[in-house]
């Protein structure tokens, strides 16, 4: 396939770029908090192949089931909204080199070498950036609605990025829910600074604070929700699907599970630092961003008495458009 460029994003038969529908998120973004430098970049990159494994495939949706339906398409189109640090985007490309990738971001990613077929440009969901309507088979967004404020532009964005999919495309929403699970994937509300926190846990304090979160919402609920009652979504194909990210033990699979414990304990460390930056970029008092840090740390960390068997849990949620 030959290399793609901005040119092959023009909109086809007719479609307005910009409407006016889901227009009312476009003020409603959450400040990004997370910089985007290397480091950001390697916890990304880290963080993709940790779902990976859980996922056993870059995607929710099974790999044979998503070559079957991309088969089916006369040049498919596949768009990253949200495409962070450029690697599913990427390896999407590569899976597919048929088809035309596009990662959208904030800042668009350079991650080298960039297959042909895969093309990186700036744009946001909610601002009517480079919003194409009806031009891909495959939207995917992950770890990007859940930094809209307020349930009604979450469900605006939510249907704009429906809109971007041609008749019979398939839409994908990936988000951690916002509270970690213990190891009979119990919910973990958020630790409280006095009293019993044996059934609450301080890695969801410790990033409820961090992103201003309640700690106690299934947001895949939510998104299942917008998807079920979208007018434009195919009644009855709205499915999701958890996938449990064990932190620092084998979540019960044995040795088979050690890696990914191992994994997923060094991103939940990362993850952690990345909290402490926030908080204190936010004018948080340092004595309580080491204490909400310290007793993450002490969870996944500490010895035996200390720590807690637990998971983070990865929600998604896909849907087909009619």
């Amino acid at each position: 396939m030959e290399a793609i460029s901005e040119k092959d994003l023009e909109l086809e038969d007719g479609e307005d770029s910009c409407s006016e529908e889901g227009s009312e998120a476009s003020e409603s973004v959450d400040e990004y908090v997370l910089p985007y430098d290397p480091e950001e970049r390697d916890r990304l990159n880290v963080q993709h192949e940790l779902w990976k494994k859980v996922m056993k495939w870059i995607c929710p949706i099974p790999k044979d089931s998503l070559d079957e339906f991309l088969a089916a398409k006369t040049n498919p189109a596949i768009m990253d909204l949200g495409s962070g640090s450029g690697i599913w985007a990427v390896e999407m490309a590569r899976a597919y080199p048929s088809a035309r990738v596009v990662g959208i971001d904030l800042v668009a990613a350079v991650p080298p070498p960039i297959p042909p077929n895969c093309l990186f440009v700036p744009g946001s969901l909610t601002g009517g950036t480079c919003m194409m309507w009806a031009q891909y088979d495959i939207v995917h967004a992950r770890l990007l609605v859940d930094r809209i404020k307020g349930e009604v532009a979450k469900e605006a964005a939510i249907n704009r990025a429906v809109l971007c999919l041609r008749s019979g495309g398939i839409i994908i929403l990936s988000n951690y829910e916002e509270f970690f699970v213990d190891s009979d994937k119990n919910p973990l509300p958020p630790a409280q600074d006095t009293g019993d926190n044996s059934s609450r846990s301080w890695c969801t304090r410790l990033v409820a604070e961090a992103f201003k979160r309640p700690g106690d919402r299934l947001l895949g609920d939510f998104y299942h929700r917008c998807l079920a009652k979208n007018v434009k979504v195919e009644k009855g194909s709205v499915n999701s699907e958890f996938h449990y990210i064990p932190i620092g033990w084998d979540g019960g699979e044995g040795d088979a599970g050690k890696e990914i414990g191992e994994m997923g304990r060094r991103h939940a460390n990362e993850l952690f630092d990345t909290c402490k930056g926030i908080l204190k970029s936010k004018g948080v008092l340092q004595e309580k961003i080491d204490h909400w840090f310290d007793k993450a740390q002490e969870e996944i960390n500490g010895d035996q008495s200390e720590s807690k068997r637990i998971f983070h849990v990865v929600r998604s949620v896909w849907a087909r458009k009619l």
